[in-house]
């Protein structure tokens, strides 16, 4: 068979006279073929599209963290992702394998259509055998060179199928969490009269009278349930996130200044001077002693209704630097000559309170009931605002008076050691020292008791009210949570034994109970839950662009019409030779068939394209 070889060196043609039987048999044949070819194409097209696409929407799933809605139970967490690993390799490798496969056939169909060297058709086609052999194909460039992008493209592409044989079984993962689970608890509510034992109230005014001594320490101990002016209710022990909200209350306390006269000065039982302070009106007057600069003290409870009446002799000033009219005092005390007085009601604040689940101590109440200003208004007895009728509940009705009265004639038990002048050191004067409430005020008020030299800063009225707040607040705390000893509750009855008669002297003291509340917490719960990894779906989504970048060459229409060989096997190559003799005449004979021998002795440029014969007449080897 004779070979056209050109002077130029260009490629040998075949005589137009030897048509082998390597052409097609008939057009129907052809077109068969041109048909699979554009399936093919179209078939590789969309498995890349759909890889790119998969992935893209798993990096919007991912950021948006959709998928962390799937949860599981934390006990199924090892068989979930057992299971989530196996599906995502299974379809990963069955996907992968299936892209593999149709492009493998669309560049190996395509590979039998170029002008090339022979060497670069056996490269192209071997470098698909698999990354290994693509490699060390590529590197086989060196010696010979014949095809280093069609093998590197080769190499790339089966690299990055490889990387995303990887990242496919990272894709997804489970993980442990904490589930937040809204949940209902107890809280312990505001104290209230045990109706049950006790209908009038005594034994529980008996049992306040017990516990009030504790004041001092108020500020030095925990007081859950307490926070300044207000009290709260206090959720039961609870495994709850961050915070929850809670009914509170708050004492809103408001006072005004009275105008009296000092009417008259009499001697006590016990030889004690007493001013008698006169304010108008039937039985509308206070005794007072002799005190010192710079104090202030409770001197009568609610014999007007829901009111209270303090004394001060220090100059309290509203937020305008107005002061209370003064009551002179005729004769003057030993350091005093003129007293304030004052009269203070308390209206209850409905609130919310944050607390904090695990402390369960308030963060913050709403509204805030705190005061940072207020200013003077003349007051006559009783003007403060009346409260209904008997109320079980402590907060309600106006026995917060029937309390602090405890400290103006109680037991000695609820007096400090502080007198109310230095003329009342002796042994003799136990009832004229500070009441612990006294003591409570003047602290809070920032006054320096005694100071003669009268130099220390006016207190503030706002910071008057806010401290009558906190004692209010803080004497409903200790009434329902201090606990009195049992010994007086029961000396009663052996007196009954000693009489023969109940005494009534000694009415059983009785602690008040605590309504029942309840809130909602947020309980963090174990729980496992779907999750997509960010970072191997952004790797996986860039393979499969890379992917889709080095099919596109081979998505485009191939000149001619499509080779019927679709593989580069043992038995294509016999098929090849019993085709085309004449190819042996184009590759020299080799003696040692290695592998640069034989790449070596086939640089020969060949093009095997099929024509139409019916049209042509003839095929072509280029």
């Amino acid at each position: 068979m004779p070979i056209m070889s050109l002077p130029d060196g260009g490629r040998p043609r075949l005589a137009s006279s030897q048509i082998s039987s390597w052409t097609y048999p008939n057009r129907r044949s052809a077109l068969r073929s041109t048909g699979t070819g554009l399936r093919l194409r179209l078939l590789c097209f969309f498995l890349h599209l759909s890889l790119v696409l998969v992935h893209v929407g798993l990096v919007v799933v991912a950021l948006r963290g959709v998928e962390r809605t799937i949860i599981f139970d934390i006990g199924q967490q090892g068989r979930a992702s057992v299971f989530v690993t196996a599906v995502a390799t299974a379809v990963g490798t069955v996907y992968l394998s299936l892209v593999l496969y149709w492009t493998q056939r669309l560049a190996l169909r395509r590979n039998l259509r170029f002008e090339k060297t022979l060497t670069a058709t056996h490269d192209n086609a071997t470098a698909w055998s698999g990354i290994g052999s693509a490699l060390v194909t590529l590197l086989d460039q060196i010696a010979v060179t014949s095809s280093v992008l069609g093998t590197l493209s080769v190499f790339a592409y089966l690299a990055t199928i490889s990387a995303l044989h990887v990242t496919t079984p990272a894709l997804f993962s489970i993980q442990a969490f904490n589930l937040s689970t809204p949940t209902h608890i107890d809280t312990q509510g505001f104290p209230r009269i045990n109706e049950a034992v006790d209908s009038d109230g005594e034994g529980t005014n008996t049992f306040i009278a017990l516990v009030l001594p504790f004041l001092p320490w108020i500020d030095q101990v925990p007081t859950l349930g307490l926070d300044n002016g207000s009290i709260y209710e206090v959720p039961t022990v609870n495994n709850g996130k961050d915070s929850t909200t809670v009914n509170a209350v708050g004492f809103n306390i408001s006072c005004g200044y009275l105008t009296g006269v000092n009417t008259n000065v009499t001697t006590d039982t016990n030889d004690d001077t007493q001013w008698e302070i006169d304010f108008g009106g039937q039985d509308n007057s206070v005794f007072v002693y002799d005190t010192v600069p710079n104090a202030i003290m409770l001197a009568a409870d609610n014999l007007w209704n829901n009111t209270i009446i303090l004394y001060s002799t220090a100059n309290i000033l509203d937020s305008q630097g107005n002061s209370a009219t003064p009551v002179q005092l005729n004769p003057p005390m030993s350091n005093v000559t003129e007293l304030y007085f004052f009269q203070c009601f308390k209206s209850n604040v409905a609130q919310t309170s944050e607390v904090d689940c695990r402390t369960r101590e308030s963060i913050s109440v709403s509204p805030n009931i705190l005061k940072n200003s207020s200013v003077w208004n003349e007051q006559t007895v009783g003007d403060g605002p009346p409260v209904s009728a008997f109320n079980a509940s402590l907060v309600e009705i106006d026995w917060w008076t029937d309390i602090l009265d405890n400290f103006v004639f109680g037991n000695p038990g609820l007096r400090s050691d502080i007198p109310f002048s230095p003329q009342d050191l002796s042994p003799d004067t136990t009832n004229l020292k500070l009441s612990l409430a006294d003591v409570f005020l003047t602290e809070r008020l920032g006054l320096k008791y005694g100071d003669l030299s009268a130099t220390a800063p006016a207190a503030s009225l706002h910071a008057l009210e806010n401290s009558l707040s906190s004692l209010v607040a803080a004497v409903y705390w200790i009434a329902s949570n201090i606990h009195a000893g049992a010994l007086d509750s029961t000396f009663e009855a052996p007196l009954e034994k000693v009489t023969g008669e109940d005494s009534g002297f000694f009415p059983t003291p009785t602690a008040p109970i605590f309504t029942a509340g309840s809130a909602t917490v947020v309980i963090p719960k174990p729980a496992a839950r779907l999750t997509i990894s960010i970072y191997a779906v952004s790797l996986g989504l860039f393979a499969s662009i890379v992917l889709f970048l080095l099919v596109a060459p081979q998505l485009l229409q191939s000149p001619g019409e499509s080779s019927p060989v679709e593989g580069t096997g043992l038995l294509h190559i016999m098929w090849f030779l019993r085709n085309h003799p004449e190819l042996e005449e184009l590759v020299p004979q080799v003696d040692s068939p290695t592998d640069h021998n034989l790449r070596a002795a086939g640089m020969v440029r060949v093009a095997l394209t099929g024509l139409d014969t019916e049209q042509k007449g003839y095929s072509q080897m280029f």
